[in-house]
């Protein structure tokens, strides 16, 4: 019998763009996850070591458990099958990159002009029963910015339809563009901002949990909302005693850690708005102690912020303000 030589497919030409590197872990992991299947149906289980007799194998678990070595296995088998069906010729195109017509894009458009400009909630409300599916899913901007709409004109019901047809319309997160990922970030905040306002707040601190487990760092927005549905739960009436406890506790970790964030970026928004929240929970924690540090850190930052507007002739925000008389009340002044 002639000596088998393997001869795939030359491939060191083709390289992999950016857009493609979440793509290939998601296609290592599926290949794992295939052979895994096919392993379990025909009688294999977990085993620390290889047994063909018994039929156990240690790489039966899941994916994100192996090491980096058989993890690497499985990706290179994910890059060369990628570069393979490149080098035939096909074009793998984002699912997240929709062409639209000129035609298309000019009525969406039009729509979002608008929607940025109506003020009328009937307007709003007709914008929403007639419009197109199928151009808004290609531009989910739309989605949002009429959510936003809807929430000025305390519609969060309306709000949440909007942003659940919207969000449906990406693709698994992992593959997202780095802009359309910052759109579904934003999407989902809005979202739980929508059930927190009909007093769905439970529901709402789920959307954010998962949100920030999926941006894997600090996000001031996410962790301040976060914030705001525990301090919620913790004020609950229906709420008892050793609950009211857990969550305020859990408030306060999420608007004190969004807060040192803030400060440590110099973002003066974020820490005060985040700063101030962390202080006023302290208070209904009973520690009177804590909320008077952190607003009197809050109080220099709002006062930094008026002297920079007044340096730069520009108008204070009704917030600062605002913030700087909550704390100034914090510290009994």
């Amino acid at each position: 019998m002639k000596k088998y030589i393997p001869e795939p497919i030359d491939t060191l030409d083709i390289s992999l763009d950016m857009a493609l590197e979440n793509l290939q872990e998601l296609l290592a992991k599926n290949i794992h996850e295939v052979w895994a299947k096919s392993r379990i149906a025909s009688g294999w289980q977990y085993g620390k070591t290889r047994d063909d007799s018994k039929k156990q194998h240690p790489c039966l678990i899941p994916y994100e458990q192996l090491s980096e070595e058989e993890k690497n296995y499985d990706r290179n088998s994910a890059i060369e099958t990628l570069k393979f069906i490149l080098k035939l010729g096909y074009r793998i195109i984002p699912p997240d990159t929709v062409s639209l017509s000129e035609q298309q894009l000019s009525a969406v458009q039009l729509e979002m002009d608008n929607i940025l400009n109506c003020k009328i909630l009937s307007g709003l409300v007709s914008l929403w029963q007639n419009h197109n599916k199928t151009t808004w899913q290609a531009n989910p901007e739309v989605y949002y910015q009429l959510a936003l709409n809807f929430l000025k004109h305390n519609e969060p019901l309306l709000a949440y339809d909007v942003l659940a047809e919207g969000i449906a319309a990406f693709p698994e997160p992992a593959v997202l563009t780095d802009k359309n990922r910052a759109l579904y970030i934003r999407m989902n905040q809005q979202q739980a901002l929508a059930l927190a306002e009909t007093g769905a707040v439970r529901e709402a601190a789920n959307i954010l949990t998962m949100l920030a487990e999926y941006e894997n760092n600090i996000d001031a927005e996410t962790f301040g909302l976060l914030g705001r549905v525990y301090k919620e739960m913790g004020l609950s009436e229906a709420a008892l005693t050793e609950e009211k406890i857990a969550y305020l506790e859990q408030a306060f970790n999420y608007y004190f850690t969004a807060f040192e964030s803030a400060v440590a970026r110099n973002n003066h928004d974020d820490a005060y708005y985040n700063g101030i929240n962390a202080a006023t929970v302290s208070l209904f924690k009973g520690d009177m102690e804590q909320s008077r540090n952190i607003a009197q850190q809050v109080a220099a930052i709002c006062r930094q912020v008026i002297a920079d507007c007044k340096n730069m002739s520009t108008d204070v925000m009704y917030w600062v303000d605002a913030t700087l008389g909550e704390a100034e009340l914090l510290l009994g002044n």
